[in-house]
């Protein structure tokens, strides 16, 4: 047991960004020290969550204290949602349904039937499943095979297609029968694991795969430059590696708006949302000098490519100009087409 001081605003170990968990970190004893320390100081301070970098740990791990009498409609899950136009194969919601199959590796404290469940984009179609963890703290290797679902109604457009949840507490209400389609919302199965109830417990998931037919493949490892792609189909982060980072290229499109077409490295699923970092992170040439707007801010975005306007006192309409970062690695250009 330790109880860790926890750092205060201002403390520039707060501003630095943490790091993910490595494959390596799971289930390490050092990790689960940490998730240990992190719960103890969080209970001695009374608190309803903390994060490992509240301690000084840049790490990206976080505890939070809930009351474990689930009651009804509560509900504890992971969920991963799959666009439309990835299941259109599947048949879903026609006479021809095919079966999938579900394979993942899990790893938990706690032992006994856990519950988890698909679902359509309409939350009114779904199937709860189990499976048993057998061994505490050690790697599982689970397959759950489930019928085509020949109701309902399954996008097979760039909306959500089908949901995937693994539950970690569910209420009466949110929790179904295993092992057949329902016409409502489960997320996950009747009789599940409350993972919640258990103080310090830790449940860990990874080589989630679900494919067509009703046996699992080997987990396909994809090319780096693949998973990248499709990756950015949903968030799109441009810069924050690199000082003087380019964007892109436009015009002033009168004294005091420079305009910068922003191509993105692919299609993304829809127009997306865009985040921009501080105008002071970035620089704007403006003829033989480079000046940091007082403003930027996206004007119009497609799946291709973003249109962003920056502001600055005095330009020179219609003449060249670029964007690119000052001597900082924090402008960056988030853009995000989530499901």
């Amino acid at each position: 047991m330790a109880i860790h001081s926890i750092l205060r605003m201002g403390d520039p170990r707060l501003l630095q960004m943490a790091q993910p968990v490595t494959d390596q970190e799971l289930g390490s004893s050092a990790l689960d020290q940490l998730i240990i320390d992190l719960f103890d100081t969080m209970h001695a301070y009374k608190g309803a969550g903390i994060a490992a970098p509240q301690i000084g740990v840049s790490l990206r791990v976080f505890t939070w204290n809930i009351d474990d009498d689930i009651v009804a409609g509560d509900i504890f899950f992971i969920d991963q949602r799959i666009e439309g136009y990835n299941i259109a194969d599947l048949g879903w919601g026609t006479a021809s349904a095919s079966s999938v199959t579900i394979s993942f590796w899990v790893r938990s404290s706690l032992t006994g039937t856990f519950g988890g469940a698909l679902g359509n984009s309409a939350t009114n179609r779904s199937y709860p499943f189990t499976y048993t963890i057998s061994s505490a703290n050690t790697w599982e290797q689970k397959t759950v095979t489930i019928a085509g679902d020949t109701s309902g109604t399954w996008l097979t457009t760039n909306g959500i297609g089908i949901r995937v949840y693994f539950g970690l507490g569910a209420g009466t209400s949110v929790s179904g029968t295993a092992g057949s389609w329902a016409g409502t919302e489960y997320r996950s199965a009747t009789g599940g694991t409350n993972v919640m109830a258990t103080n310090g417990a830790t449940f860990y998931i990874t080589g989630v795969q679900l494919e067509a037919g009703s046996a699992a493949s080997p987990f396909e490892n994809r090319l780096y430059t693949t998973e990248l792609q499709l990756c950015q189909r949903y968030f799109v982060r441009l810069g924050g590696t690199a000082s003087y980072t380019p964007f892109g290229a436009g015009l002033w499109r009168n004294s005091t708006t420079p305009n910068f077409i922003i191509p993105l490295p692919v299609s993304m699923r829809t127009t997306p949302t865009c985040t921009i970092s501080s105008a002071s992170n970035f620089f704007v040439s403006n003829g033989a000098s480079n000046v940091t707007p007082s403003a930027i801010a996206l004007d119009q975005g497609s799946p291709l490519a973003l249109m962003v306007d920056a502001t600055y006192s005095s330009g020179t309409t219609g003449q060249g100009t670029r964007l690119f970062a000052a001597n900082t690695t924090a402008a960056t250009i988030d853009s995000s087409a989530e499901l």
